[in-house]
């Protein structure tokens, strides 16, 4: 009673779908091959050398509903008639009995139920690629065994058996079993050819301790049902097409083939100085910069290539080895010989003893320092005094710098700005000689001169 509920079951959903359009229903036919896992019963006096295992070749067909789940997935549900079974042949010991073959059929007969996630593939035009793959119940509707003997003397036996048992015993077919289902095809409009494959997770019969399992290959030509066109307007009308699949259908997206946001007519953004801040935030779109800068190349005030961050003069241009400021103007050296003639000149200044008296015999010498300083405009003169280290350290630096200071008035009474003539005294603080004799001091008792521009 069961097989005329299933066939009714079957009938009504095919015709109901097929007369609302959607989902599409598709009737499909084709062939399959299938085999068994493992070989069934084998006879006590079999031969391994001579047994073999032929697959039955046997119809599938049946109705398929798609159902669309987005542009290019769909569920596909569908009761499908499928013929299965294999045919074994034992080669048996003679030795030990007449029957030389035995040739066991099984013709088994059921309606699968498979529930497959497609993806459909365009391809261009009308054609499209579709895989997919899923679950699949079966259900026994009928079949058939048979056992023929062939003995020695060329006879045979014939049993067959098509009220076969079904029940979840030993020995029994089952009525319902479970496993898996994948399929692969090219879809051209309504018509499309597709191959698939079946393998049973549970068993479908159990016998002498061991479980039997179906596979099955094969191919099958398939057409859908109802009004095609009126399917692909609606589709049409209600999902406009977007190329790139950025949400702004073509005929508004000013760049159909390129992602983009709405706001900028479905084109992306750009960032015209390639610097990752897109033009809408970047305050300098034409100049590569830091995001922290607003997109701006980092500040350098003085533009002398230092960064202001960096810059210790940022408002003074200068060099990188300088840390962003000038490099210091160096004087010019004095030359060699005028150094060498000042320093004798400083040598031959002789003062009266704790006096800031100039010795007569140091005139002479200062009248040349004179002529020298005249002759070089430029250069300019500093005059260090010193003393010994007898006496108090208060009166000899005083006396230092009166030393010092009568040198620069006796320069100034011929010709010499005081402006090129600085004084210093050092009192007894820079000593040249340990000052224990009385020679050794008055060599203490000295003005040095320094030349400078």
């Amino acid at each position: 009673m069961y097989k005329n509920l299933l066939l009714g079951l079957l009938l009504a959903v095919s015709v109901g779908a097929a007369a609302q359009n959607t989902p599409r229903v598709a009737f499909t036919a084709g062939l399959q091959s299938t085999t068994v896992d493992p070989v069934w019963n084998p006879h006590p006096l079999a031969l391994d050398s001579l047994s073999s295992t032929t697959a039955r070749t046997g119809i599938r067909l049946g109705f398929i509903a798609s159902i669309p789940l987005g542009n290019y997935f769909r569920l596909q549900p569908a009761f499908l008639f499928s013929a299965k079974g294999a045919t074994q042949i034992q080669g048996l010991d003679t030795a030990k009995g007449k029957t030389f073959r035995l040739e066991e059929k099984q013709f088994i007969n059921y309606v699968d139920i498979p529930v497959n996630l497609v993806a459909a593939i365009p391809l261009g035009g009308k054609t499209k690629f579709i895989i997919g793959g899923g679950p699949q119940a079966s259900l026994f509707y009928n079949g058939t065994t048979s056992l023929t003997a062939f003995d020695t003397s060329r006879k045979f036996t014939f049993n067959e058996l098509s009220d076969l048992p079904v029940g979840k015993e030993d020995g029994k077919f089952r009525i319902l079993h479970f496993g898996v289902n994948a399929l692969a095809g090219f879809e051209f409009g309504r018509v499309f050819l597709n191959a698939h494959y079946s393998q049973s997770l549970t068993p479908y019969l159990s016998q002498n301790g061991k479980e039997f399992n179906h596979t099955a290959v094969g191919a099958s030509i398939g057409i859908f049902l109802g009004r095609q066109t009126a399917v692909v307007k609606a589709t049409k009308s209600e999902t406009p097409k977007d190329s790139d699949g950025d949400g702004v259908p073509d005929a508004t997206d000013t760049c159909p083939d390129t992602k983009g946001p709405a706001e900028n007519k479905g084109c992306p953004w750009p960032d015209s100085d390639g610097d990752g801040i897109l033009d809408k935030h970047d305050r300098c779109p034409s100049v590569a910069g830091q995001a922290q800068f607003g997109g701006c190349p980092p500040p350098d005030e003085d533009g002398d290539g230092v960064i202001d961050s960096l810059d210790k003069c940022p408002k003074e241009k200068g060099t990188a080895a300088n840390n962003g400021c000038p490099e210091p103007i160096k004087a010019p050296e004095v030359k060699k010989e005028v150094v060498e003639q000042v320093t004798n000149f400083a040598r031959a200044i002789e003062f009266a003893n704790a006096s800031a008296k100039l010795l007569p015999a140091s005139l002479p010498v200062l009248d040349e320092l004179a002529t020298l300083l005249t002759e070089h405009a430029e250069l300019k003169l500093t005059v260090e005094g010193h003393t010994s280290a007898t006496g108090k350290a208060a009166v000899n630096q005083a006396l230092s710098e009166q030393r010092a200071l009568a040198v620069k008035k006796y320069l100034e009474g011929k010709g010499i700005q005081a402006n090129r003539i600085q004084t210093v005294g050092y009192g007894s603080s820079r000593p040249i000689s340990d000052g224990k004799s009385e020679a050794e001091q008055a060599k203490n008792r000295r003005v040095e001169l320094k030349t400078s521009y």
